[in-house]
């Protein structure tokens, strides 16, 4: 069951991390999400660190999560939130779902790193969905008699 959805579309930031040699990308920038890859980096392969800062939401319940969703990634890598590692992108693996609840501060940053090798894949890639927070209650059980 889906709750109330924020959409995180921009802006971030992204830097094409060091130890990758493409001359032909620009090292840092913003982009607004979803973007595809090759809008990003071409057909350049590598990897690449996604950011953005959001705010807690705010008047949130005791019986309330927090999650992050991905609706289209392509390629391998990892989410983070706060310096907490939250999950693992895999390229098989075109969404993500990650509970940050626990780790949520009043300012928080959320870091997407993503490999992606055009030449070995086809399709769209990168965060080519979208990226929300969606607060959600959970189901409370009743003990029985």
């Amino acid at each position: 069951m889906s709750g109330h959805q924020i959409r995180l579309r921009g802006p971030w930031t992204y830097e094409w991390l060091a130890d990758n040699p493409a001359s032909e990308v620009a090292a840092a920038g913003r982009v607004r999400m979803p973007c595809d890859w090759k809008d990003c980096f071409g057909d350049s392969a590598g990897t690449a660190r996604f950011s953005r800062v959001f705010h807690r939401p705010s008047h949130l319940e005791t019986d309330e999560r927090v999650r992050i969703l991905i609706d289209g990634v392509g390629g391998t890598g990892s989410v983070a939130v706060n310096d907490h590692r939250v999950g693992m992108l895999h390229e098989l693996t075109k969404t993500g779902a990650y509970d940050v609840t626990d780790v949520l501060q009043p300012i928080n940053r959320l870091v997407v790193e993503i490999h992606h090798d055009p030449g070995a894949s086809s399709g769209p890639a990168g965060l080519y969905g979208l990226v929300t927070l969606e607060i959600t209650r959970q189901s409370r059980v009743k003990a029985e008699d």
